[in-house]
């Protein structure tokens, strides 16, 4: 597992240098995010089963987060750490946003059909699809190149990804209820809303830049730090 040590101690210093310029571009995707499900949420959607709400809730998260994925990876490629580098990798995303859905929709069809036909091809286009959005906007691809360089890039340590994601989807989890509920300890009457917004936005940016460190890396791209400059 030496190249999760390197995500690591790389995202570590991305994280340092590029701190506020990644909380704008999680601000903004996560704050999509909620709002979305919020509005999935205030629909009665009757006629759908408890699996199928779980489905339209993972609809909306492959569908919303790969822009902030790839503007992170954008923002880590460029090297620049202005006040506004975050929002300029946004927009850079905004550019090719009719891509970077079309492949979120894809990436959701995909995994779906693949769930649906045999688990296990299912977790494997999931996991394959996972620098889709990256490789659309750092390198400037098309949908299909996209899809072949994600799965390029996936399939050099397969393995390794997945420790990776889960890892960070645990830790994810784990982090948020914490912060949560000491939020909810010191103001008791904070809107639930808001803390979910202030909690996801600041946690998302600890799940986004190791897979842009990672896809970056493996792409011979690299992530611009340099430790000298803290």
């Amino acid at each position: 597992m030496y190249e999760l040590s390197i995500v690591f101690q790389k995202s570590l210093l991305a994280i340092r240098k590029y701190w506020f310029s990644l909380l704008t571009i999680t601000f903004i995707t996560e704050g999509i995010v909620l709002f979305a499900q919020d509005v999935l949420k205030k629909q009665k959607f009757d006629f759908l089963s408890s699996p199928g709400r779980v489905f339209l809730g993972f609809f909306v998260v492959s569908l919303f987060t790969p822009p902030g994925k790839a503007a992170v990876a954008y923002l880590l490629s460029r090297g620049q750490a202005q006040a506004n580098s975050g929002l300029v990798a946004y927009l850079e995303v905004i550019k090719t946003l009719p891509l970077v859905l079309i492949v979120g929709v894809l990436w959701y069809i995909g995994t779906l059909i693949g769930l649906g036909l045999l688990l296990v091809p299912g977790i494997g286009f999931f996991f394959y699809g996972q620098f889709v959005a990256q490789a659309l906007v750092v390198e400037k691809l098309g949908v299909v190149a996209a899809f072949q360089t994600s799965w390029n890039l996936v399939k050099q340590q397969f393995w390794t990804l997945v420790v990776l994601f889960f890892a960070l989807e645990i830790g994810q989890g784990i982090v948020s209820q914490i912060f949560t509920a000491i939020i909810f300890g010191i103001i008791p009457s904070a809107k639930p809303y808001i803390v979910e917004w202030f909690v996801a936005t600041l946690v998302a940016v600890f799940v986004y830049v190791p897979l842009a460190v990672m896809y970056l890396e493996r792409s011979h791209k690299h992530v611009k730090v340099n430790k000298h400059t803290f």
